[in-house]
């Protein structure tokens, strides 16, 4: 039994209190110790309490987009110098919070500083400095969802695969511990609940991906470099959730009126929506993100950049879907939905005929393909192989200018790294972005030592390096970027392999990220997708 509260009984919890089970669960690296400290800590809220302490474990609290950042953190904490002396309860912290995401307009910013001055001063240096790594959603704290759902399982002995189902379609974990307080689970889609999405395992190539799915039926689907979407329906009433499971119906108002005249009348659908220009074909993804978050302008935004949805799944159709193989359920979509906006796909075992439709997708302006089995059921929140995607990939060298220290699994390690090219003359080192992946444990270890015996000076977090390793990089586009003085980045950056056979001199330019960028934009235009 956990000895933080032995004695206590359960009554208003604080949250200097919920601290001192942060700490306990921060000082134990033992899986089992962890489940029994929060088994002490469920056992001491009281319901009322339980959204937000689990809140402040995950950092994901429920008010939506803040447009709280560092700076704005920073400033608040050095403002209210933290001198609190007694801690606030759970429910003062939730009340006083909640304001933050009613604030908007003109000197908002300002307001919110101030907001969270007088909320900092009520507490001490180290509750302050956890709300603020929660607010930033930078919570590090050696207890992720999974675990905080397996305590509850092992606390309220409810079994394991009613827990991760519940999870997988959507409920909050607050909702499941309060589910298991009285004694089940209910593990079912629901309207107005997102669905966390389906994932799916990379491919190489159209070869890899057939040899992946064997002699199955398969799908094949355009990819589509849009915004994953999930709309929820219920008689006139129509909610629309990004693949992050946040909610961004205001913004999209031409997805909820197409959606409002589908039938049946309760409805979960999933697609991605993408804009396109004069030829019919898709803008980058980049081009229309600021379309979501908007709360004002909207008509004007809409009118500017109309979204046009392609939907691609069916997960309720006044009873759940989710367990139907794909075969089925796209049966019920094509029922529900007009042809122009399904998504473009295949079903073919020929390795030419897959290949030529791979090539039309990518002419097209997709960003690749997808590979479904027919036969599978959608298995929400999960990369399992039966979804694989496809995606042709630039190859460039870049040097690594400087690198950051890596967090988590790659704490101690120079993970995060800078990556340039040269300009034209190879005089200057332009930064073209940064990536942390595509390395083994063994890679992450040799190159920090190389770049700590590089280091030319230190900022917060990493440090500069002198310009001597050469990398390899695989990425998906050229993006034009106003971050970067070389205009550019690289989307979906990761290292292929280390250069060690190349000198710093021969890296790529600023002119061969050019060429690949003008090559993206020179596609043949088609007037719309083929059916």
């Amino acid at each position: 039994r956990c000895p933080l509260y032995a004695r206590r009984k359960p009554g208003i919890m604080t949250l200097q209190e919920l601290l001192r089970f942060r700490d306990a669960i921060r000082s134990t690296s033992r899986r089992t110790e962890k489940i029994q400290i929060f088994g002490e800590l469920f056992r001491l809220l009281r319901d009322d309490e339980v959204e937000i302490a689990l809140a402040l474990f995950t950092g994901t609290l429920p008010f939506g987009k803040l447009g709280i950042g560092p700076a704005t953190l920073r400033q608040a904490l050095a403002l209210s110098h933290s001198k609190g002396t007694h801690s606030v309860s759970l429910q003062d912290l939730w009340q006083s919070l909640h304001p933050l995401s009613q604030i908007e307009g003109p000197g908002s910013q300002e307001r919110r500083i101030q907001h969270l001055t007088e909320i900092f001063r009520r507490l001490a240096l180290e509750e302050a400095q956890w709300l603020a790594e929660v607010l930033l959603g930078e919570v590090h704290q050696g207890a992720g969802e999974r675990l905080i759902l397996e305590a509850i399982g092992k606390t309220y002995g409810i079994p394991e695969s009613d827990l991760k189902q519940a999870y997988l379609f959507g409920l909050p974990l607050s909702e499941i511990l309060l589910q298991a307080r009285k004694g089940h689970v209910k593990a079912e889609p629901r309207i107005f609940t997102p669905v966390r999405p389906m994932l799916a395992h990379p491919a190489e190539g159209v070869e890899e991906a057939l040899d992946e799915m064997g002699s199955r039926k398969v799908r094949w689907e355009y990819k589509l470099d849009g915004a994953r979407f999930q709309v929820h329906k219920d008689g006139r009433e129509v909610r629309v959730f990004s693949r992050h499971l946040r909610e961004i119906t205001h913004s999209v108002p031409e997805l909820v009126e197409l959606v409002r005249s589908f039938g049946p009348d309760r409805l979960i659908l999933e697609g991605e929506l993408v804009a396109l220009n004069d030829q019919g074909r898709p803008l980058p993804f980049q081009h229309f993100m600021r379309r979501f978050g908007r709360k004002i302008g909207i008509d004007r935004a809409r009118k500017l950049q109309p979204l046009t949805p392609f939907f691609f799944d069916v997960l309720y159709a006044d009873t759940a879907t989710i367990s139907y193989p794909l075969e089925e359920r796209l049966k019920i979509l094509g029922e529900i939905v007009p042809t122009q906006f399904r998504i473009p796909a295949l079903l073919s075992e020929t390795s030419s005929e897959i290949q030529t439709f791979f090539q039309q997708a990518i002419e097209w302006g997709a960003e690749g393909l997808m590979a479904k089995r027919l036969d599978a059921p959608y298995v929400a929140g999960e990369r399992v192989g039966l979804w694989l995607k496809i995606k042709p990939y630039f190859l460039i060298d870049c040097l690594i200018v400087a690198a950051e220290w890596g967090h988590g699994r790659r704490r101690g390690w120079l993970s995060n790294y800078h990556l340039a090219v040269w300009n034209e003359d190879r005089s200057q080192l332009l930064p073209v972005g940064k990536t942390f992946k595509g390395l083994t444990d063994q890679q992450f270890e040799w190159i920090t030592q190389r770049l700590l015996a590089l280091k030319i000076d230190e900022f917060p977090g990493g440090i500069r390096v002198r310009p001597e390793i050469v990398v390899e990089v695989a990425f998906s586009e050229v993006q034009e970027s106003p971050t970067y003085p070389s205009g550019y980045a690289l989307r979906f950056a990761r290292i292929k392999r280390i250069r060690t056979d190349k000198s710093p001199q021969e890296a790529n330019t600023l002119e061969d990220l050019d060429r690949l960028f003008q090559l993206q934009h020179a596609r043949t235009p088609k007037d719309s997708p083929p059916q």
